[in-house]
């Protein structure tokens, strides 16, 4: 279980493709369920990314939790010293209670191991904490990047529709040197976009309430001016 969360976490987050099996699978199944739910209300769809983010955060957390309470279990509680005002009766309700004070790197101290070995399985599954905790800035600051650039596009795109429609001149109307500029900073932004979104597919899911910033449904809209 740990390893299959820490094999998901760098292929999510660090990989090129973004390729996460279990994120991939945890998003997607996020997505079905609020669209039906939601309908055809925009404002419960745009639940979904953030829905399918938090998910697949809290999936790690309990893969990595679920993985250390089943090596710390079998060890109930002969290998562990335990304070007098503590009772532990070596059910894995308790390897669970110890598995999260070492991922959250509280430290209570009232179980402590003392096995040779089972003294480096806490501060591992901390830095692992430590680890995930890390990982998810890192993805909320990247998803952040991708969706305001992404937001940002679109609303530029939006705005040259606009004045296509009130000045009734597209692209091939107005100097071609001006045209041919206007395209190619859009070309550019698009492909890098197009790059961003391959890295972090989660932000496919995070469903713009405003059509202005729904860039799937300006670019074929753009291609017609």
């Amino acid at each position: 279980m740990v390893l299959v969360a820490l094999r998901d976490v760098f292929d999510t987050i660090f990989h090129p493709q973004g390729r996460g099996v279990v994120s991939g699978a945890l998003i997607r199944g996020v997505w079905r369920a609020m669209r039906g739910v939601a309908g055809g209300n925009h404002a419960v769809l745009s639940l979904a990314g953030p829905l399918a983010f938090i998910t697949v955060l809290a999936t790690w957390g309990v893969l990595v939790i679920l993985g250390f309470a089943l090596i710390l279990w079998p060890h109930f509680p002969e290998g562990f010293a335990v304070a007098d005002n503590v009772t532990v009766d070596g059910g894995l309700d308790d390897a669970l209670y110890l598995s999260m004070v070492n991922l959250t790197s509280l430290g209570y101290g009232d179980i402590v191991p003392t096995g040779e070995l089972l003294r480096f399985v806490g501060p591992i599954e901390t830095l692992i904490g430590l680890g995930l905790l890390t990982a998810g800035i890192s993805w909320i600051l990247l998803l952040y990047r991708v969706l305001s650039e992404a937001r940002s596009l679109s609303h530029e795109i939006s705005l040259l529709l606009d004045a296509v429609d009130t000045t009734g001149i597209g692209l091939p109307g107005i100097e071609p040197q001006v045209a041919a500029r206007i395209l190619a900073d859009l070309t550019t932004r698009a492909v890098t976009m197009r790059d961003d979104l391959v890295h972090s597919p989660i932000a496919y899911y995070f469903h713009p309430g405003d059509r202005r910033h729904a860039l799937p449904l300006l670019l074929p809209d753009l291609i017609a001016v």
